[in-house]
């Protein structure tokens, strides 16, 4: 029997993060997992700093920006039954793709759509979108993304079970030869993904799941424009800005809007920080230069 969803992140009597709305702030549930899997610890040890929760789950907006480009080459794929519920299913409404829901399964595919979501160069991303053919077996790609250059790529994700030691040090596919031989008769552009890198993302994991509601929040502002250039203004002043300072400089808006907005600057590579530093208050900003 299929269990009922759950929280991302249960915990109980969490803080509120710098960028997660407090639940008045609030109005639908969109990141929840299904299942509860032995990835629920992995998951707290990567982020480690607990969402604001409420009953009913965490709580956002859904009222997200139209995604910047309806042409997609591909649809995803639903994840099946048996998906569901042997599997950590992960849900949430992708502010990148004008608010289409992105279902993922497998803690290493979530931390992989988030990068994608947050990387302000990749333009559009669907997950599961087609598979490759090899050697009598079947591979399904992750994702496929475009960036905003026009190339395009298609992620596979290599578990440790599919993966041995390779040459200078790195890890390879046990069918790697095969697999970009296949791509290139399908004229795919194959992206080998290696679970374990992705799961030493923790720092930067853990700054994506947080922002990602704020950034949600901050789509449904009137005042984000206003907002959005007030900050800017503050940070092209000085080279390096604390968010503290942003804080201190516009106190005339509510805090939480300021760290909502911040969060959607630098979701859409307007600001930049130090992806491997701690979210708080003292972390320091500055304009990407493009």
């Amino acid at each position: 029997m299929m269990r009922s969803t759950v929280n991302a992140i249960p915990e109980s009597g969490a803080v509120t993060s710098l960028f997660v709305p407090t639940p008045d702030r609030c109005d639908q549930h969109l990141l929840r997992r299904v299942h509860t899997p032995p990835a629920s610890v992995v998951l707290r040890a990567l982020v480690s700093m607990p969402c604001s929760l409420q009953p009913g789950g965490l709580r956002m907006s859904s009222r997200i920006e139209k995604a910047p480009n309806s042409k997609l080459p591909y649809t995803a794929r639903e994840l099946s039954p048996r998906e569901v519920r042997d599997e950590d299913v992960y849900t949430y409404n992708s502010p990148k793709m004008g608010g289409k829901r992105i279902r993922v399964a497998k803690l290493a595919n979530l931390i992989l759509a988030l990068r994608l979501e947050f990387d302000p160069e990749v333009e559009s991303y669907i997950e599961r979108p087609r598979q490759l053919a090899c050697d009598s077996e079947t591979y399904e790609f992750s994702f496929w993304f475009r960036l905003k250059s026009g190339r395009e790529f298609l992620p596979l994700l290599v578990s440790t079970g599919t993966s041995e030691p390779g040459a200078s040090a790195r890890r390879c596919h046990r069918k790697e030869r095969q697999l970009l031989e296949a791509a290139e008769r399908a004229q795919l552009p194959l992206k080998f993904e290696f679970e374990t890198d992705l799961l030493q993302l923790g720092p930067a994991f853990a700054s994506w799941l947080r922002m990602l509601p704020g950034v949600q929040l901050a789509s449904r502002f009137k005042h984000r424009g206003d907002l959005r250039a007030r900050i800017l203004d503050v940070a092209k002043r000085v080279d390096r800005v604390r968010i503290s300072q942003i804080i201190d400089a516009l106190d005339g808006f509510p805090p939480g809007d300021v760290r909502c907005v911040v969060a959607d600057l630098i979701h859409a590579g307007h600001l930049s920080i130090d992806p491997k530093s701690p979210l708080t208050e003292h972390l320091i900003v500055k304009v990407r230069s493009v």
